[in-house]
């Protein structure tokens, strides 16, 4: 099989797989599960390692959850509240500019506006929005996995011949 073939094979398949995960998990946001199969798998490269994933999932954690700490402070100080989410978002602005990491640029700018008005609305919403975006990483990753070894990079009957051949 062509590489492309695998290349769409591999995208389809996890992306197909991590919706029916998600809607069969009963998440409330079932649909970003496949959108982060989508992006993950959409960079011609294996899937990421068991470490990646922890650290992913702790800055995903980390970057959504400052939105729920913000709700105590819209509460009470609505103007610093502001302030703070302005300053917010210029770090996700310099992080994505500047310093070219725009996953966690967007993370950061998701949870200092997306997760700090679903909170505001209805604590429970922000709670459960942060949750689904780390069980939507998890599982988009562990759709991966089981993806993967069905459609690799290189065949392993090429990468053998390869090994064989002398240099």
């Amino acid at each position: 099989m062509d590489i492309r073939t695998r290349r769409i094979f591999r995208l389809s398949l996890t992306t197909a797989l991590s919706l029916a995960v998600a809607y069969g998990l009963g998440l409330i946001f079932a649909f970003m599960a496949p959108m982060f199969g989508f992006m993950l798998t959409f960079k011609p490269a294996p899937p990421m390692k068991f470490k990646a994933l922890l650290v992913l999932m702790v800055i995903i954690a980390v970057t959504t959850g400052i939105g729920l700490l913000l709700v105590p402070l819209f509460m009470h100080f609505p103007i610093v509240a502001v302030l703070v989410v302005a300053i917010g978002l210029y770090l996700s602005f310099y992080l994505i500019l500047v310093l070219r990491q725009g996953v966690l640029g967007l993370f950061v700018a998701m949870g200092f506006t997306l997760i700090a008005a679903a909170a505001l609305y209805d604590f429970r919403l922000g709670e459960q929005l942060v949750i689904t975006l780390i069980s939507s990483v998890l599982i988009a990753t562990v759709c991966q996995w089981l993806v993967y070894p069905w459609f690799p990079a290189l065949p392993a009957m090429e990468s053998e011949a390869k090994a064989g051949r002398p240099q």
